[in-house]
């Protein structure tokens, strides 16, 4: 503890000083008079030789006592060989940084509140807060995350998305809309205050980002033609591993990736042959049955080849099993990575979409969705080309779950399974030609 001088100066005593004069009380504590400047307390140390003035506060604004329970705690701080500037520049930028709401603050914030709130359907595919906090954490810098939420202005989100904005197509606007829902969020629950929504596409946003003449056209997933797929399927099976099959069980039965990445055998019907999905784990979630997909004697016959193995009490039975990830099931990447090594294994790279290129001009390579549904659809629409029999364009959109619970879908209450089983065991004949 610092030493206490003998006679301290009274308050009477201290407002009569003319000159920078000692106080008492704690070693070092003065009052700062100088010509033209406002009075100030300050303590003064020698440090190895060196002296060393730290401000305290300004005369008049805080008290004659308040300034020796400062110096005090400055002097046991300097005994314990602890720098008090260093410290009070750490309390106070801990202090603003509590004290002020951030952007980042606000997204999170407003995720949770509405998670909680049931806002998104997260069943059967990833939820939207993981996606949310995927699109935050890779596309909105440090410093735009940081910046006060009640400050924020549309020329701060304009400059901070202006080259994704030219450069990608769907992230930008994810990344403004989820901006723009918790602004709206924030008002509403008195967050912040009321003002102009900085990511608002109506309001003065829209003007500052470039138009959407200059931004990237949107694309198509990239397929093959329907004449490649036998050629690419007899591919497919000359390997071997879980990944092939699980890409080829996809295709066979025009299924979106997520649902046959997450099939479980629960899911399968090997007497029916038919593949069972809940209606709250597919794309269209409005329909009021589940979805029906009937298997061909190709797809019957790739299930049964598989392994099947327990699985612990309270975890999915996975039908395409990950056995390098102990108990999850493949992913997507294993696809990208098929399809690139069978196009560089095969001679003359014939394996790329017709028409979808790259930034580079060079025809960009198919994948997993476009394989299994935009091949599908392309073959089943040209029957004398392909020469299989007219099919009836509403079996087609059955067989793709190409329903609207507003529209085409609101009377449906089962699939016409037997019809679409003509379709696919058609479609797994053409592809296993080859083979």
């Amino acid at each position: 503890m610092p030493r206490i001088l003998a006679r301290p100066l009274t308050e009477k005593e201290v407002r009569a000083l003319t000159k920078t004069s000692a106080l008492g009380g704690v070693p070092g504590l003065v009052l700062r008079i100088r010509p033209g400047r406002a009075k100030a307390y300050a303590l003064v140390k020698n440090i190895g030789g060196v002296r060393r003035l730290w401000t305290i506060g300004q005369y008049g604004i805080i008290s004659l006592s308040a300034a020796r329970a400062r110096a005090a705690k400055m002097v046991e701080a300097i005994e314990e060989g602890r720098d008090p500037t260093e410290e009070k520049r750490t309390v106070f930028k801990v202090s603003k940084r509590e004290a002020t709401y951030t952007v980042y603050r606000l997204l999170l914030d407003f995720l949770r509140a509405e998670d909680a709130r049931g806002r998104w359907d997260n069943r059967g595919r990833m939820p939207h807060v993981k996606k949310a906090e995927g699109w935050i954490n890779n596309h909105m810098g440090k410093k735009f995350l940081a910046k006060d939420a009640k400050k924020l202005t549309a020329q701060d989100v304009a400059a901070e998305f202006q080259t994704k904005w030219l450069s990608m197509r769907s992230i930008p606007e994810k990344c403004i809309g989820e901006i723009k829902r918790a602004y709206d969020w924030g008002m509403a629950l008195q967050k912040i205050p009321l003002m102009d929504n900085p990511a608002s596409l109506r309001g003065a946003l829209g003007h500052l980002l470039p138009p959407s003449s200059a931004r990237p056209k949107r694309t198509h997933m990239p397929y093959l033609e329907p004449e490649k797929m036998p050629a690419f399927c007899r591919e497919l099976m000359r390997r071997s591993g879980c990944g092939s099959r699980a890409l080829l069980f996809s295709i066979l039965t025009a299924s979106r990736s997520d649902n046959v990445l997450k099939a479980r055998w629960d899911q399968i019907d090997l007497e029916r042959c038919v593949f069972t999905i809940p209606r709250e784990e597919m794309k269209i979630k409005g329909l009021s049955f589940a979805r029906e997909t009937p298997l061909s004697p190709a797809a019957v016959a790739i299930l049964q080849g598989l392994p099947r193995h327990e699985t612990p009490a309270g975890q999915p039975n996975w039908v395409f099993r990950n056995f390098q990830n102990g108990n999850g099931h493949i992913s997507p990447n294993t696809w990208r990575a098929l399809i690139l090594r069978i196009d560089r294994e095969t001679e003359g790279h014939p394996y790329h979409d017709p028409i979808e290129v790259d930034d580079f001009g060079r025809h960009r390579l198919p994948v997993p969705h476009g394989l299994a549904r935009a091949s599908f659809d392309t073959w089943a629409r040209n029957p004398t080309k392909y020469g299989h029999e007219l099919f009836d364009p509403d079996f087609i959109e059955a067989c793709l779950d190409h329903f609207s619970p507003k529209y085409g879908g609101a009377y449906m209450r089962a699939y016409p399974l037997e019809d679409m089983r003509k379709i696919f065991d058609e479609w797994a004949s053409f592809l296993m030609s080859n083979i």
